[in-house]
């Protein structure tokens, strides 16, 4: 399954059960906003979508969880890799908003320790507001 992102960007990229935003500002790094389950086939769609703006030339990104109900093993090996791969071209890829779902799976699998984890974000409403860079 390819993602399919759709021709004016503020839309998102989406498949059934997942919804991916992505809000840029040429000044701030991109915020990234997952909504549904990050499973099955669906954590396709968050490869692309990631690769995508990497190729783009995105450097730095935020990676908002908040909305993911639930996430697979194959979900948080592609934030993984993502985050691997923001590293290897000196970016960063910072997650927030972790639900509790994706918390309890991060802390189990301890990629908690490789990860960028903003959890002053975890507190916070969402916003359109691109996330800052903190220090990582």
């Amino acid at each position: 399954m390819g993602a399919v992102p759709s021709s004016d960007p503020s839309r998102g990229w989406r498949t059934e059960g997942l919804t991916i935003t992505v809000v840029t500002d040429p000044d701030l790094p991109a915020r990234i906003r997952v909504v549904g389950e990050l499973t099955g086939d669906r954590v396709d769609l968050l490869h692309d979508c990631l690769n995508t703006h990497l190729r783009s030339g995105g450097r730095h990104a935020g990676l908002d969880l908040a909305g993911v109900t639930s996430i697979s093993d194959d979900g948080l090996a592609v934030v993984l890799a993502a985050h691997r791969a923001y590293r290897r071209l000196r970016g960063t890829l910072i997650v927030s908003s972790v639900s509790p779902d994706v918390r309890r799976l991060i802390t189990a699998t301890e990629a908690d320790r490789e990860l960028l984890i903003d959890a002053r974000a975890d507190l916070a409403p969402l916003t359109d507001t691109p996330i800052r860079d903190v220090a990582g």
